[in-house]
């Protein structure tokens, strides 16, 4: 994308900041932001400046070019145990509020699971994850490699919500959620 995705504006608002409104609305309390290390410390602390006021821990992904399975086990170093983990990428800020809270009422019915969001059928994200399951990251496995792992335990939830599958990888996906974001928000 050439700048920090983070950041990007959506109707006034850096992406991030929207997702993390949508995470509190849900009503999960504990929340850690993985940001970049060297050499992205000023990427880190202007997307820090955009997150300030808010009730969130940050940890460190030092390791350069690495994926998100690097940024996964950094935010799990910061947390001492938890039934699950809700792993949320910062490109998808058009995730409703009422999609996580599907996620937890269904982690509640069934604790063990991996929970993945879908919209018409299409797996998208935040994904829930039992911490028994997610520590599997600390192994070297990336999350892909988990769920496929972990057939049995995966249970796909519909959300009839378009958040769920845009993600900002591209210009082009950031002008399509721009579209989005104008026609139902």
């Amino acid at each position: 994308m050439g700048r920090p995705k983070q950041l990007l504006p959506l109707n006034g608002t850096p992406a991030i900041r929207r997702c993390l409104e949508a995470i509190f609305s849900s009503g999960i309390e504990d929340v850690i932001v993985v940001l970049g290390g060297p050499p992205r410390h000023e990427d880190a602390r202007r997307i820090r400046e955009s997150i300030s006021g808010l009730p969130i821990r940050t940890a460190i992904n030092s390791a350069t070019g690495s994926d998100m399975s690097e940024s996964v086990r950094a935010g799990l170093r910061e947390i001492a145990g938890a039934p699950a983990i809700l792993v949320f990428p910062a490109d998808q800020p058009l995730v409703a509020p009422a999609s996580i809270k599907l996620l937890l009422e269904e982690h509640e019915r069934n604790p063990r699971s991996i929970l993945i969001p879908l919209f018409e059928g299409r797996r998208g994200h935040p994904a829930l994850f039992p911490w028994e399951l997610i520590r599997g990251v600390f192994d070297g496995p990336c999350l892909r490699d988990i769920i496929r792992g972990n057939p049995g335990r995966v249970s796909l939830i519909e959300t009839g919500d378009i958040g769920v599958v845009l993600d900002m990888d591209t210009p082009e996906d950031y002008r399509r959620m721009l579209g989005v974001l104008d026609k139902n928000f």
